[in-house]
This record gives structure tokens, C-alpha cells and sequence, in this order.
């Protein structure tokens, strides 16, 4: 007897072939990637990438869509509130809630369903309720969190959080939240080893993110003015979502013959592109996951990271280094000591955080317990 599978909403603000969004496409792709055979998947997005006006070229909008292994609705922004109204009320045994304040992908979902309901709801915030996210546009976010909290907006819903750190986060707001931690999956595929060409003296750093105050590409850049070395070369891919923020960056830029912005890296490409560098950099102000980070280790990059993301203890392990914020000489010193490094004490530390990277992808274990999250 073939047993019935439970259907699983899924509803995010962006979704493949959306590269702007950054990691919770890719987190929300993995998850869809590896559910489909165990879950009846239906996913609800928006029709364009972040910041766009139109509609991703060649796509169908506001129909179902049938996908492999799951279907897919984009919806446009004339369709977005009465369509996730109607879908959220039907019989879907989990409704998966991608975000914290979308308008309509989780607050308008949320507030179309009855009080019972949303037992049957999980939430991912994806790290909008850690110290850094919440510390940007912070008086407008307390507001609403007091709000939602005054109306009952989160009551009865389970929250997945993709590390202890923000498990423990989501407990600080909300203390009776019902909570599981599980990593996040991921799309990347493991890779083969590459072999640094690694100079002694020369260090070709790569920052990998979108532009923009969270990811604090003017803190590194900063850096690299202070020290005037031009042994130290960065390539900066990513999208520019902050324009204003982007503008103090170029003047920073345009006066460092060492520094460049690449554009935005299109996810096949990442590997090629990543392993003929020497380091990962992202000095970021929060991180919930960080699908870039695992893509540059998959890449056999050693990292260089702000202690604000889960990837913490990388000197002790041989990986690179994450150091606070608040110690810019240390940052200083470190990417001195990065470009100091001869080939033979470089390689060593880059094959580990490559075989880091193999074990990491190893995630047979997480979509069990992904599966048991959605049953």
C-alpha cells in the first residue's frame, strides 16, 4: 500500500533563479531539494530577485508550476496578498515561513490563519533576530516585535533556528518559543581539491556578499587604507543593495590600485571562481548561517571571519581565523601574517579547511531530522 505524502507549503520572498537574496534562497532551495520525495511540496515566491522591477525573464507568473518533484508558483505583486490568503487557509499538513517581517510571505500568512492553526506553522527567521539584524533600523523592528507580541502574531508556531546561537537568540524575544535547532542544509556539491598557487609575500583575498551595512565591506576596506600595503589584493563580488553605503565604499576603492568589484557571482560559477584565491574574507556584523562561507571551503579557501557568524574556533582547527570587530589591529596583523605565508605553511592550513568543508557537506544525518521537523 503506497502511503500518502503529507503536503508541506513552503512560502519565501525569493526563490531560484534569484541570486540578489543571498543564502535563504539557497537555504530554502536545499531543504525543497532534499525533502521532495518524502513531502508533497508546494513553494510560494514572489516573481522577481530583490530590488528588481520586473519579473524574471521566461517565467510564467501566477499559475502552478510544475517542477521536479515539487510545484512552484511565482506570484506577481497584484496576486501576492489574495493568493497566499487562499493557499495558507487549504489543507497543507506544515506551513514553512521563511523570514521574520515579510509583509506577506509570513506576517499576512500568519495573520490569515486561525490562532490553531499555527500549530501547524515553522518559522525560520534566518538570523533577523540576532544582536546585528536587529541592531539595523532597531527602533522600527522593536516597535513591531512589541506588537506582534501584543496581537499573539508568533503564538503556537515552531521556530527553526539553523545554530544554538540563534536558537538562543529567538528564546531572548520570545521566551516561550517552542524551538529546533537544526543546521542549515546546503546545494553546494562537494568539490575536488585545488592547489593554492600561494606566493610568499602576496595575499589575493576574495569578499563574497551583498553590499551592504550588515555585511560591512567598508570595515575591510578600511583595513587595507590603514595597512597600505600592496602586497594585499581583494576582489569584492555581490550585489549592490545599499547604494548609499556603496558610494562610501568606492571612495575607498578608488583609491586602492589593489582593490576591485567583480559583479555578482552567479552561483556555477562560485568554485572556479573562488578556489584561485588565497582567503575568504567577510568581517560581517551577523551571519545566521553564511552558504558562502561552505561554498569557500568547498573551494579549499581558508577564512578570515568576524566572530559573528556560527563558524567560530578557526585558528584552533587550522581553517583561517575569526576575530572580533572591536580588534582591528589584530584583523590588521592577521592578513600581514596571511600574506607572509610561504606556499609550504599556507597549503597545509588550505587542505584543512577544504576537508572541513567535505565533512560539512556530509548531511544525510540533517535531512532525517529535517524530515522529522516537517511530520
Amino acid at each position: 500500500m503506497k502511503l500518502t505524502k503529507k503536503k508541506l507549503l513552503v512560502l519565501c520572498d525569493w526563490y531560484l533563479p534569484a541570486v540578489k537574496a543571498g543564502g535563504p534562497v539557497r537555504s530554502v532551495a536545499a531543504i525543497v531539494t532534499a525533502l521532495k520525495n518524502d513531502f508533497e511540496i508546494s513553494v510560494l515566491t514572489s516573481d522577481r530577485d530583490v530590488g528588481d522591477d520586473h519579473s524574471f525573464p521566461g517565467i510564467e507568473t501566477d499559475v502552478w508550476l510544475s517542477k521536479d518533484g515539487y510545484r512552484l508558483q511565482y506570484l506577481s505583486p497584484d496576486a501576492n496578498k489574495k493568493t497566499i490568503k487562499a493557499e495558507v487557509g487549504k489543507d497543507y499538513d506544515k506551513i514553512y515561513l521563511n523570514s521574520l517581517f515579510s509583509k506577506f510571505f509570513t506576517i499576512l500568512a500568519l495573520r490569515s490563519l486561525k490562532t490553531a492553526a499555527k500549530s501547524k506553522v515553522v518559522i525560520a527567521p534566518r538570523g533577523m533576530l540576532g544582536a546585528g539584524a536587529l541592531g539595523l533600523k532597531a527602533l522600527k523592528k522593536q516597535v513591531f516585535l512589541s506588537l506582534a507580541k501584543a496581537i499573539g502574531l508568533y503564538n503556537k508556531v515552531t521556530w527553526h533556528a539553523s545554530t544554538s546561537i540563534e536558537a538562543t537568540e529567538i528564546r531572548k524575544v520570545f521566551p516561550a518559543a517552542k524551538v529546533t535547532a537544526l543546521e542549515n542544509l546546503s546545494v553546494c556539491k562537494p568539490a575536488k581539491y585545488v592547489e593554492s598557487s600561494k606566493q610568499e609575500g602576496r595575499l589575493k583575498m576574495v569578499f563574497v556578499s551583498r553590499i551592504s551595512v550588515k555585511k560591512n565591506l567598508l570595515f575591510l576596506l578600511q583595513l587595507l587604507s590603514e595597512i597600505g600595503e600592496e602586497k594585499i589584493s581583494l576582489d569584492i563580488y555581490g550585489p549592490l543593495e545599499d547604494a548609499e553605503y556603496w558610494e562610501k565604499c568606492l571612495v575607498l576603492l578608488d583609491a586602492n590600485s589593489e582593490a576591485q568589484y567583480k559583479g555578482v557571482l552567479e552561483p556555477n560559477n562560485s568554485h572556479s571562481v573562488l578556489s584561485a584565491y588565497d582567503l575568504f574574507v567577510l568581517p560581517t556584523l551577523n551571519e545566521n548561517f553564511g552558504h558562502v562561507i561552505l561554498e569557500a571551503l568547498n573551494s579549499s579557501l581558508p577564512l578570515l571571519l568576524s566572530n559573528n557568524t556560527p563558524w567560530l574556533n578557526l585558528k584552533a582547527q587550522n581553517i583561517g581565523a575569526d576575530i572580533p570587530l572591536e580588534e582591528k589591529e589584530e584583523w590588521k596583523e592577521s592578513l600581514l601574517q596571511f600574506a607572509e605565508m610561504s606556499y609550504s605553511a599556507y597549503e597545509p592550513m588550505r587542505q584543512s579547511a577544504w576537508n572541513f568543508g567535505q565533512k560539512k557537506l556530509d548531511q544525510d544525518y540533517l535531512i532525517k531530522e529535517y524530515v522529522n521537523l516537517f511530520s
